[in-house]
């Protein structure tokens, strides 16, 4: 995974990711009915350049830790902190935590962190280690990139397997859902078929909410995006990511 973020942190997207701010539709829906306590010790996965976790400094939040396991990203995020260090950051991979058990009251594990796990033991890794550093009866919240939620990702992803299939990799039926990026610096990639190409995880409802639950976790609601802008008529998406909210 490391090799993989680092690929990552030397693209063009990475320019933009540490100037984003705002929340998008629904992480508001999310921190409004689930973060409700602004005593919360909060912790923030794949954090990045602050994004979210700075916009939560701003509603009044006082207790903040955020990781990411790109170097460059979490250098970006600490420039944004004024004089007083009110926000925690440190270097870390999600599937190997040094946080304490029972540690944080809510995480947050959006921006489909999960999904940019290949690999599906370390994918199992990363959820164990959210349970570990969760105090009981804390809240967790999940994005997954939805299979589902995309026309275009079964064809691709029959197109992919036959692709591996004529190049002889083993395991290919595990990795059926492992799909490439097809955009890169705003632009297609014609080159997503390569090998060495950086890969996404897709999950379906059924298997996001397997995983959490064989690890500890008790699903408390579960929703996609389509979901969400529609209460607020806003919906011009098929289904979009999926969300989790899951509690130890």
């Amino acid at each position: 995974m490391k090799k993989k973020q680092n690929k990552i942190s030397s693209q063009k997207e990475f320019k933009s990711w540490p100037k984003k701010e705002g929340l998008i539709m629904e992480e508001k829906y999310i921190f409004e009915k689930y973060l409700n306590d602004k005593n919360y010790k909060i912790l923030e996965a794949g954090c990045g350049g602050g994004r979210i976790i700075y916009e939560l400094k701003k509603m009044g939040y006082i207790n903040l830790s955020g990781f990411d396991v790109v170097k460059n990203l979490i250098n970006a995020a600490e420039k944004k902190q004024e004089s007083e260090k009110i926000i925690n950051f440190s270097l870390q991979n999600a599937v190997n935590l040094n946080y304490p058990n029972n540690n944080f009251d809510f995480l947050i594990y959006l921006q489909q962190i999960i999904c940019f796990i290949e690999n599906k033991k370390d994918r199992q890794s990363a959820i164990q280690e959210a349970y570990r550093i969760l105090k009981p009866g804390g809240m967790a919240c999940f994005s997954f990139l939805n299979f589902k939620g995309r026309k275009y990702n079964y064809p691709l992803a029959l197109i992919i397997f036959f692709l591996r299939l004529l190049a002889g990799e083993k395991n290919i039926f595990s990795k059926f859902k492992l799909l490439p990026w097809l955009k890169k610096d705003n632009n297609f990639n014609w080159g997503f078929w390569k090998k060495n190409e950086d890969l996404n995880y897709w999950f379906n409802k059924q298997e996001a909410v397997f995983l959490l639950r064989n690890n500890g976790f008790e699903i408390k609601d579960v929703f996609t995006q389509k979901t969400i802008r529609r209460k607020f008529n806003n919906c011009l998406l098929q289904q979009g990511m999926l969300y989790i909210i899951a509690q130890k």
